[in-house]
């Protein structure tokens, strides 16, 4: 596995569209973890807006990764759900 020695070098760029809606995300409470019994998050509201810009950050473990798998469409929350704007076109880098 090759590191990387020079971040000068490192090169990538998100493509972006214009979305027309002021509300881009809405979550009813979700709650998500890789089991019912094991919940990383439970009854989590948010409401995402088109001027907002979003850090996620806490200890490992606590469901960070997860929360963007779940907005990503890769896993699916336990409870609640997401409403993405009709115009919205999600990306993802993992």
């Amino acid at each position: 596995k090759e590191s990387l020695t020079d971040e000068d070098t490192l090169e990538f760029s998100f493509n972006y569209a214009q979305v027309h809606s002021k509300v881009l995300l809405e979550a009813t409470p979700l709650s998500f973890g890789y089991s019912p019994n094991e919940l990383l998050i439970k009854n989590l509201p948010f409401t995402m807006l088109k001027s907002d810009r979003i850090g996620i950050i806490g200890q490992n473990g606590k469901g960070k990764s997860t929360l963007l798998r779940v907005i990503a469409g890769e896993l699916a929350p336990l409870e609640g759900e997401l409403r993405p704007s009709p115009h919205l076109k999600l990306g993802y880098f993992g």
